[in-house]
């Protein structure tokens, strides 16, 4: 009977032993997980870290890897804050705070496509999460995958009628992929709406003036740019481009003003100057576009286009002298590749409206820049065969041939050149036959 009590007071024991044991371990375990989250509240992060790296991996709960990854996250150590996040993931797969916190990590290492994934499936699990809906939307966003961007603004904006950030993203989509006149107007009404929802936010003005100027709309541009200015008024672009609306609508004096202002906060900038002569130019002052052209072109001394400003402006108050040397300034300054361009062009034109006389004064100057610059060759030989100078024709068709026929962008040049040179060479053998038999 006492060897049965000893044993029914052993077990006894043991069971409040392991009772108290199980307890004790499971108020230490809270305890320390609260300690972790004060100390990761208050910004201790390093504290976080070297108490949780020194635990067994193994002994680790989803909760300990979660706040070892945000405190790495806060570190900026972001390899081992994936490491870490994603172990939390995966021991607690429904946790979405925790998903969400993860998908935004692998975004910002750049592992965007598994950013992607996560966010999918968060959203598979809550379909109303605007965060993780958001955060996606973004990411379609910077990819420039406007579509997908769209879908997922339109059902944020449906959700929330009043989240004016979805709003400016939805209008952004549909500026993107707008393709017919009713998408137009739909993008217009959904800018309006994100604008409608927060006045001062300046980026939904900045798509709306942008939207409007593309679309040669230049006083609602105007209207936009000019609230621009009223949200910063330190920001000189913002005149300058209401200004630019104005010179587009032909309102010098108007732009003139805004010019000035844009200057006064940016004195720089070239582009400034430049539209502020042009300006004083329209409305024949004279002296105030000298003057701006001057800045201009001091401030960028190898951009031809202010040299060819101030050289017309000196042609219009018949300084002959100061016309010549600007326009030779502007030519030192072009580059040869573009001064050919150009007078490619002009010989293409000249050629169109039959000037044969001018195409070949052009194709010569041509020809001092580059002796064998097809496109001249082709044309100089098309005059001197429009002109009925055969023998010249033949010499530049085949003279175009060596400069062209290896070039795809010029195969019907090629074609029409050998068909007009067997052509051309067949009607001079009958005209010298002709001559013999005649004798």
């Amino acid at each position: 009977m006492k060897t049965v009590l000893i044993i029914i007071l052993i077990h006894f024991s043991i069971t409040l032993y392991a009772k108290f044991s199980t307890e004790q371990f499971e108020r230490t375990s809270v305890n320390q997980n609260e300690d972790i989250i004060q100390l990761y509240i208050s910004g201790q992060y390093t504290k976080v870290i070297n108490f949780l790296e020194s635990k067994n991996p193994e002994t680790l709960a989803a909760s300990d890897y979660y706040y070892l990854g945000m405190s790495y996250s806060q570190s900026k150590d972001l390899k081992k804050a994936l490491s870490a996040m994603s172990n939390a993931v995966k021991l607690d797969s429904l946790n979405d705070g925790w998903r969400l916190n993860y998908a935004r990590l692998l975004n910002q290492y750049g592992k965007t496509n598994e950013s992607v994934r996560q966010y999918e499936q968060l959203i598979s699990h809550d379909s109303l999460n605007g965060a993780a809906q958001y955060d996606l939307g973004i990411i379609y966003v910077n990819k420039k995958e406007f579509h997908p961007a769209k879908k997922i603004f339109s059902k944020i904006c449906e959700q929330n009628k009043e989240d004016f950030l979805s709003a400016y993203y939805l209008a952004l989509a549909k500026i993107e992929t707008a393709e017919t006149q009713s998408d137009s107007l739909d993008a217009s009404k959904s800018i309006a709406n994100a604008i409608r929802l927060n006045l001062e936010y300046t980026p939904s003005f900045e798509l709306a003036a942008a939207y409007s100027l593309a679309n040669n709309n230049y006083m609602p541009a105007f209207a936009y740019y000019s609230r621009l200015t009223e949200l910063n008024a330190t920001n000189g672009e913002y005149f300058y481009r209401a200004g630019f609306c104005f010179e587009k609508v032909k309102n010098y004096y108007g732009s003139i003003g805004l010019f000035k202002k844009a200057i006064k906060r940016d004195s720089t900038v070239a582009n400034y100057f430049s539209h502020l002569g042009y300006a004083h130019f329209m409305v024949e002052e004279y002296d105030s576009a000298l003057a701006a052209y001057k800045k201009a072109a001091e401030l960028t001394p190898a951009n031809p286009l202010s040299y060819l400003n101030l050289g017309f402006v000196y042609a219009k108050i018949d300084s002959v002298e100061a016309a010549k040397d600007s326009f030779e300034k502007a030519l030192l300054n072009y580059p040869i590749a573009q001064i050919i361009s150009a007078f490619e062009e002009l010989i293409t034109l000249n050629y169109m409206q039959k000037k044969f006389d001018e195409v070949q004064k052009i194709a010569e100057k041509v020809f001092t820049l580059n002796p064998q610059n097809a496109k001249s060759l082709f044309y100089l030989a098309c005059t001197y065969d429009e002109s009925g100078k055969t023998d010249k024709a033949v010499q530049h068709y085949r003279k175009a041939l060596t400069a062209i026929s290896r070039d795809p962008l010029y195969q019907k040049e090629v074609e029409h050149a050998v068909k007009r040179i067997q052509e051309l060479t067949e009607k001079e053998k009958k005209f010298w036959k002709g001559k013999v038999n005649g004798q």
